[in-house]
């Protein structure tokens, strides 16, 4: 039975590792995301100078495909944004299998601790047998 308690112990520890691993993948992705934000951001400021050269010069066809360039990038943050959406539900939900991981872990630890209990209970019984 303790052998069998074991197993379930390395086998959660092992599901454990498994999740932090892929856990690391998605910030990874996070991070990733996060540069091609910084690259968007970096492109829209481009795109406002670019804004206000058409109002200072009045190149208005300039002006006009810069705006859909401009919207085309915003449209690409956004998706960006409803990647970052995904990777922290993702994130949430490795949580909570971190979280049930530990809660078997204690589990298992006052299931253990009622075996050495038990088994003490036992080795005081025939010690009074002995004794009386």
């Amino acid at each position: 039975m303790l052998y069998e308690m074991m197993l379930y112990e390395k086998m959660y520890e092992k599901m454990f590792y498994e999740k932090m691993y892929e856990l690391m993948l998605y910030e990874k992705m996070l991070y990733e995301m996060m540069l091609y934000e910084k690259m968007l951001y970096e492109k829209m400021y481009e795109m406002m100078l670019y804004e206000k050269m058409f109002y200072e010069k009045m190149y208005e066809k300039m002006f006009y495909e810069k705006m859909y360039e401009l919207m085309l990038y915003e449209k690409m943050l956004y998706e960006m944004m409803l990647y970052e959406k995904m990777l922290y539900e993702k994130m949430y939900e490795m949580m909570l299998y971190e979280k049930m991981f530990y809660e078997k872990m204690y589990e298992m630890m006052l299931y253990e601790k009622m075996l050495y209990e038990k088994m003490l209970y036992e080795k005081m019984l025939l010690l009074q047998q002995f004794t009386s």
